[in-house]
């Protein structure tokens, strides 16, 4: 279980993903590895509350915005210290623009990559200098046991 050292509180995430049923899995898998996750489905969802996270997980594809746009909102609004964007955007210039924020995982590699990039990355307000931030690992073949998860495929 994943625990903050210093209050034994679970790290927070903000979850931006406009896919019902894959925040849903997004929700399941992240608690079960002891974070605490809030969910919300747009841009203005998110925006709607006041809470700060420790984590932000954000789709760039929203139905009302861009997630590049949220994360630097977000970011500005000190409501977020890290981003993690987790798309299936194509996009060159929206992957462009979301990488200055933070690593952009694919979400056909499922969501192993993304715990990996939490569990390598420690919270915020830890005393570390931007030079200790970790960098995204790099895509592999195998990026983990926990299945991949998305939209449903049609038979």
């Amino acid at each position: 279980m994943t625990r903050d050292d210093a209050s034994g509180a679970a790290p927070r995430i903000l979850l931006v993903e406009d896919d019902v049923e894959l925040a849903r899995a997004v929700v399941r898998h992240l608690s079960f590895q002891g974070y605490e996750v809030m969910v919300a489905h747009s841009r203005a969802a998110a925006q709607a509350g006041h809470d700060c996270y420790d984590f932000a997980i954000l789709d760039i594809e929203l139905p009302d915005a861009s997630g590049v746009d949220l994360a630097k909102s977000l970011v500005e609004q000190r409501r977020v210290g890290s981003v993690v964007f987790y798309s299936s955007t194509r996009d060159a210039a929206a992957l462009s623009g979301a990488a200055a924020f933070g690593p952009v995982l694919d979400k056909t590699t499922g969501i192993a990559e993304v715990l990996e990039v939490l569990r390598a990355s420690k919270r915020p307000n830890d005393g570390r200098s931007e030079s200790d931030v970790v960098p995204a690992p790099r895509k592999t073949e195998e990026s983990g046991t926990l299945p991949t998860v998305g939209k449903k495929r049609r038979a």
